[in-house]
């Protein structure tokens, strides 16, 4: 199946929104502790996600770079390093902002996939 970008920018878009209504229901509310570890657990699956997510999009974005010398080989894998540390930190230490920060990222990557869409199709005159 081939799906457009849009269309898995908006499931994301979706998922993150659904994320942070958890999040909400489970910090105001008591639940049990088996749905609180399950939260956890799919909270978890949801951050590293994330996380795989945006080392894909720090290679795609530093595929770019002229990476002449071993420093600039060593630059990519510090950069990748330093992705995946700031992803964890923000998940496990800061998870509202964390769950916020996702929901407005996708949000904004389904507008701009929507609008070079608009923007690349040819229009009568």
């Amino acid at each position: 199946m081939n799906f457009s970008g849009q269309f898995v920018a908006g499931i994301a878009t979706l998922i993150s929104l659904g994320f942070v209504a958890m999040d909400y229901l489970f910090h105001h509310s008591r639940v049990t502790l088996f749905i609180l570890y399950s939260w956890m657990v799919l909270y978890f699956l949801f951050a590293m996600a994330v996380m795989m997510g945006a080392n894909l999009a720090f290679q795609v974005a530093t595929a770019r770079w002229p990476s002449l010398f071993r420093a600039g080989r060593r630059s990519h894998a510090i950069g990748g390093w330093v992705l995946s540390g700031l992803v964890t930190w923000l998940a496990f230490w800061h998870q509202h902002i964390f769950l916020w920060m996702v929901f407005a990222l996708t949000l904004v990557a389904t507008f701009w996939i929507r609008f070079n869409e608009w923007r690349c199709t040819p229009r009568l005159q």
